[in-house]
């Protein structure tokens, strides 16, 4: 799998603003593509993973249509949630320069994930695509649906205090999303695996830039902050700063 366009020019605008917070005797060593170079490597090896899936029903039934719409507005909220967790971001005024730019770049990928998975909810399922949250409601507070509380992420896993705190919490969030549309696309459980083909189409579609996404933000804190996250927690990837670069179900932890 390789870095898209879109994930290339990202990373790139983020090798500019740590050219600018790296210390000057590490400064030295961030060359230029040095970034799109980490997060090439870090990115998962989904492609096996992703494979198979054309042999999904592609005649709706009145079951595995209501399972596939559950599914999709679950996907279609955490594009949301993210959304408004890069905007919460964004006022804190610590993303400048190439942070900013980037924070934009991927609440525009954010913004056409929720749509496209909206279309396929609407026009190929038939079904409601649910509401927009609202501007505060994001991955920090978590949002309500049917009365229990979905999709929070624990600050712990980073903070809006720092530059590297919010880079931190970022991969968490991107993490969540590529783990979500993974088990969505490839689940042995049927009532987590999507069935018809619009919407499979889609989440492979996603899927992968969520986990781009993810790799450029882990490359960059890797740099950033200095630290071996491969190996710096030995045995426990848990631990580390990061998670492994293959899509792991453990998050980035303090």
């Amino acid at each position: 799998m390789k870095l898209s366009r879109n994930a290339i020019e990202q990373a790139e605008m983020l090798e500019e603003v740590l050219h600018e917070v790296m210390s000057p005797h590490r400064r030295k060593f961030l060359k230029k593509g040095a970034l799109v170079a980490a997060a090439a490597a870090a990115l998962p090896m989904i492609g096996s993973g992703l494979a198979g899936c054309s042999d999904a029903s592609t005649t709706p039934t009145d079951d595995t249509k209501a399972r596939d719409i559950r599914i999709l507005s679950d996907a279609f909220l955490i594009e949301k949630l993210a959304i408004n967790t890069y905007t919460a971001a964004a006022a804190t005024g610590l993303l400048t320069g190439a942070y900013s730019q980037v924070a934009t770049s991927f609440i525009n990928d954010h913004a056409g994930h929720g749509a496209q998975f909206k279309s396929v909810i609407t026009a190929d399922l038939g079904g409601t695509a649910p509401a927009d949250p609202a501007v505060g409601v994001n991955f920090l507070t978590g949002i309500a649906v049917d009365g229990t509380t979905k999709f929070k992420i624990d600050p712990v896993f980073g903070n809006f205090t720092t530059p590297a705190g919010i880079l931190k919490y970022a991969i968490a969030l991107e993490l969540t999303a590529a783990q979500s549309y993974f088990t969505n696309i490839t689940s042995s459980d049927n009532a987590m695996r999507l069935t018809h083909l619009k919407a499979i189409d889609a989440m492979s579609d996603i899927a992968p830039v969520e986990a781009q996404h993810a790799a450029v933000f882990r490359a960059a804190l890797k740099l950033l902050i200095g630290s071996d996250t491969d190996k710096d927690a030995g045995a426990d990837i848990g631990a580390s700063i990061s998670p492994t670069s293959a899509i792991s179900q453990e998050m980035p932890r303090p």
